[in-house]
């Protein structure tokens, strides 16, 4: 006997890869449209043009994009919310070497 969806977070919710059934290929998992909102942007004329001709998904690439720089944000501000204790942690690394150094033999 098979259990499908086993490792699932929670019942009943399932990602699964949307098909195009014309290439067969998974696409992208499908988000619900209620998560997404309409916003208006101001973009240079000629990187919208040159984005439709390219027939680049311009709302995909957005939130890919906010995405990465979020990440960025999330990280840079982790580093400076530990400076002071990554500090602390060099500077003893320095003075007395690593922990891991008492089994090392050269």
């Amino acid at each position: 006997m098979r259990i499908d969806r086993a490792h699932s977070p929670r019942k009943g919710i399932h990602r699964r890869p949307v098909l195009d059934r014309s290439r067969r290929k998974p696409l992208e998992v499908h988000r619900p449209a209620f998560l997404k909102r309409a916003t208006n942007l101001s973009v240079r004329s000629d990187l919208i043009e040159a984005a439709r001709a390219a027939r680049v998904n311009m709302s995909a690439l957005l939130e890919r994009a906010l995405e990465e720089e979020l990440v960025r944000l999330k990280w840079r501000q982790w580093r400076e919310e530990n400076a002071a204790s990554i500090a602390a942690y060099n500077r003893h690394v320095k003075d007395h070497g690593a922990f891991v150094q008492i089994w090392q033999r050269w």
